[in-house]
């Protein structure tokens, strides 16, 4: 929907959330909050989304794959897969150090690729109980295809209802990106594994 007033954005909140809230026309994620969950966090994305323009969007927040098709005078061009960022664990620097360094590399690569040290992105890892000066643990990194980890989903659903024990909503799911979690880290990102297997829950 479209900003116009507080009391609308907040009822679209509570339908909706989280969402995201970001400026009308704006590219490279500018004054883009996303996983809004309350009135507090509403009013500071409404205010850093107001800072690059007027006209100010709100939308449900949708976990998955994002993936962009680009058009040029009504013809197909391209298409993109958009990752999040992320920064894996070493147990020795901070998630501060840990984003300048992977920036320090993105840089060279893509400048528009960086993971700001910024407010936005502290309200991010602080809803997982970090801060800038936590230290991840380090995991056993082992490089894995994309390929390869999706491989296993069908082999796990096949286990997982041999052994299963509740019926609980999306007991699977959980239960699957547990087994993956430490082969996937590194590799492809979250949400586009969590993706993946409930894709396949019909199988």
């Amino acid at each position: 929907m479209v900003y116009t007033t507080f009391k609308k954005a907040v009822e679209f909140l509570s339908q909706k959330r989280p969402i995201v809230v970001k400026p009308w026309a704006q590219w490279g994620a500018r004054g883009v909050s996303t996983h809004i969950s309350n009135e507090k966090e509403l009013h500071y994305a409404l205010g850093r989304a107001g800072r690059f323009e007027k006209g100010i969007v709100l939308e449900e927040c949708v976990n998955g794959i994002d993936r962009r098709l680009i058009f040029v005078d009504q013809c197909f061009t391209a298409a993109i897969q958009r990752t999040p960022p992320f920064v894996t664990g070493n147990g020795i620097d901070t998630i501060r150090g840990l984003i300048i360094s992977r920036n320090k590399e993105k840089r060279e690569i893509d400048p528009a690729n960086i993971i700001p040290l910024d407010r936005e992105t502290l309200r991010c890892i602080t809803g997982q109980k970090l801060d800038f000066d936590s230290v991840l643990s380090e995991i056993k990194f082992k490089k894995n295809s994309i390929k390869e980890i999706l491989s296993h989903i069908a082999p796990l659903k096949k286990k997982f209802r041999e052994i299963r024990k509740s019926t609980g909503k999306n007991v699977e799911n959980r239960w699957i990106m547990g087994e993956l979690k430490n082969l996937a880290l590194g590799n492809i990102d979250l949400q586009e594994l969590d993706a993946a297997v409930k894709g396949g829950q019909n199988e």
